[in-house]
């Protein structure tokens, strides 16, 4: 799991940039199985991101 910051995300929502506190941003690829959720806390809106099941894997 990573969570942080979103930089950026294309206009269809399969690639998102992550920018964890501290380090370089991240790519993540719908594609590839990653899951994106926004959480909140006291400093405002987060996001993690999680790789999740393929489809193989979910039936």
């Amino acid at each position: 799991m990573c969570s942080g910051q979103v930089d950026a995300v294309t206009d269809d929502g399969t690639i998102l940039w992550l920018r964890p506190t501290a380090q370089n941003r991240r790519l993540f690829e719908k594609a590839e199985s990653y899951e994106a959720w926004a959480t909140e806390d006291r400093a405002g809106f987060h996001y993690e991101v999680t790789k999740g099941l393929n489809q193989e894997q979910r039936t």
